[in-house]
Parts: structure tokens; sequence; C-alpha cells
């Protein structure tokens, strides 16, 4: 499938045989010659490194090569002169454009193969947040009906999301965390609230512009009584990339670094959701119980 593998030919190199290109002049340096000696002197066998590398299997090898194949696209010579609003684009075009082609080839990624992907695009940003946290809870925190009903439009990047924990007084202190859920007992809906200041989600990489949906923690509260923080499934924008009724969501604005994903805000106002979008993989509410 993805072809034969052929080790790189690494060997002595002559230093009498420089060409004209290598020759030092008003436009050459003169010194393509000295990296393939350098490369040269290695103590170890190249070709074995690699395969090491890559799990032992030269398959791994091709494969590896293959999925990072389609970053030599992309023209990264300017990169450290685009404006922010500028990576941030390019970082969500180059990201799908390198994961669709593998989606409509008909391959089914592997969790590591994602991050391959992911290095492939050049340009970090909020979509290795998508997969590497967003997908991961699901794939961590979700019963096996969600996973079925959330999981694959993810991996396919039909919904986009971010994981909504850290708030503006609580960092990651998740025992700390305002958030509500309030199960509503006679619509069978959790009642989603962001009651003060210091709750409101605050840093979360992606949550400014590009996400659609958010893994949202929340403390959950039955008939008065807080239950602790659990994982709740939340649309933020509509097809138009518009934020639903209740939502106020946005952009934290630049940073130092890292500016390619847009760190977000986000505060819900008495959002309904239904009973089965709380992650319900090693727990599950009914009737106002916990089992």
């Amino acid at each position: 499938m993805f072809g034969s593998w052929s080790p790189p030919v690494v060997g002595p190199v002559n230093k009498d045989a420089v060409t004209d290109a290598e020759q030092e002049s008003d436009e050459c340096g003169g010194t393509g010659h000295l990296l393939p000696m350098e490369r040269a002197k290695a103590s170890f066998d190249v070709n074995n490194l690699t395969l090491f590398l890559d799990g032992g299997d030269p398959k791994n090898v091709v494969h590896r090569r293959w999925l990072w194949a389609a970053g030599e696209d992309f023209d990264n010579s300017r990169n450290v002169f685009r404006e922010r609003d500028q990576m941030v684009s390019d970082h969500v075009q180059r990201f799908i454009a390198i994961h669709q082609q593998h989606v409509e080839s008909g391959y089914q990624p592997k969790a590591e193969d994602i991050m391959m992907m992911t290095n492939g695009s050049r340009n970090q940003g909020s979509f290795g947040l998508h997969y590497g946290a967003f997908c991961s809870t699901i794939m961590s925190q979700a019963s096996d009906e969600q996973l079925m009903e959330w999981l694959i439009p993810a991996f396919q990047m039909k919904i986009v999301g971010c994981l909504g924990q850290t708030e503006l007084g609580h960092g990651s202190n998740v025992r700390g965390l305002q958030t509500t859920a309030t199960y509503d007992k006679t619509t069978k809906e959790f009642v989603l609230d962001t009651p003060t200041l210091k709750s409101l989600k605050w840093w979360p990489g992606g949550l400014g512009k590009t996400s659609t949906h958010c893994i949202l923690y929340a403390n959950l509260i039955i008939d008065g009584k807080e239950l602790g923080f659990h994982c709740f499934f939340l649309q933020l924008r509509d097809e138009n990339h518009k934020p639903l009724p209740g939502i106020q969501v946005g952009e934290v604005g630049p940073k130092i670094g890292d500016n390619g994903t847009e760190t977000g805000f986000l505060r819900v106002r008495s959002v309904r959701i239904p009973r089965n979008w709380m992650l319900m993989k090693n727990q599950v509410v009914h009737e106002g119980k916990i089992f």
C-alpha cells in the first residue's frame, strides 16, 4: 500500500570531488560538501537508527514518510513574517488539507498517525488540541453509544472541539471549578451556567475562533447536592459559526507565543443540553441519581 522502502545511501565523501556549485563565489558559500562529510563521520548506522525510531519495521518507515509527504506542498519560507490572523488561518487550511486527502483515500488513521499528520502541517494550532484533547476525552469518557455519535464526525473534522476546563479564577484546579450543570428532572436536561466572573472558561485553546463544540467541565448538581465535576458535550456555534443562544464566546487575544492557537473564553447562561450529553462511560445520571 505504501510502496517499498529503500534506505538512503550514506557513505564516504570524496573531499576532492567538489562541484562548481560548491565552490566559494559571490553567489555561493562553497559549503555544500560539509554536511555530507559530517554525516559520514557518524559512529552509528543511520539506516538502523531510522528503523529503530520507527519501531523496527521498514513498513513503518514508508508509512511515516507517506504521511509526512503532504507537508512538502506548503511554503514555509515566510512563516516568521506572518501576521497572527494569517497564522490562525494558515493552520486551519493546512491542517484540513493534509488530513482531507487521507480521509478521501479511504485510509483510517490511528492515533499516532494523527500526530504525524499534525507535524506534517508545519504549523501548530488549534486542531492539534481538537485531536489531542477533545477527541481523546471523548474516547476515554464517552459511552459506546456516545462514541458512535460524536467520535466519527470529530475524526472527520465535521465538528471541531476544544476542552472547556480552565476558568478565570481557578486555572486547572478542577476541584475549584464554579461552572455548574444542574439536572432538571422534569425535562431530563442539564442546565449549564457560569454563575460568576471567576467561573468564565478562560484559556482553552481553539475556543476563540475555531471550535464548534467543546467538552465542558462542570460541577454536577442533583437535588441541590454537588456531586463533583463531570464532563459534558456542548455545541457552541451553529452551522454559520455563530454562537448559539445563551453562549458568549470569544478570543482572549495575542500571547507571547503559540499564536497559531486562538485562546478563548466562554460564558454560558442557562443553556440546556439533553441528559445523554453528559459523558457516561463511568457514571450515568438517571432520575436524579448517580450510579
